[in-house]
């Protein structure tokens, strides 16, 4: 079953992703935490990304919670 969690993008909108897709959580060089989702043939790559302004354990903790469901 398919699990989701709800980011806010930096322009404060929300985003609603899901956890099964995700492949990588990592911090860039400006502090924001960006999240890579796996997806195929979206604009000829091959994973898209958000970016929050959400810190990285607050992302990780509603991933997990929303596992754990």
């Amino acid at each position: 079953m398919a699990k989701f969690i709800e980011i806010p993008n930096e322009k404060n909108e929300k985003v609603l992703l899901n956890v099964d897709y995700i492949f990588e959580v990592s911090k860039d060089t400006s502090g924001h935490t960006v999240i890579k989702i796996a997806v195929s043939g979206f604009n000829n790559s091959a994973y898209y990304y958000v970016t929050t302004k959400m810190d990285y354990w607050e992302v990780r903790k509603m991933m997990d919670e929303s596992i754990q469901i």
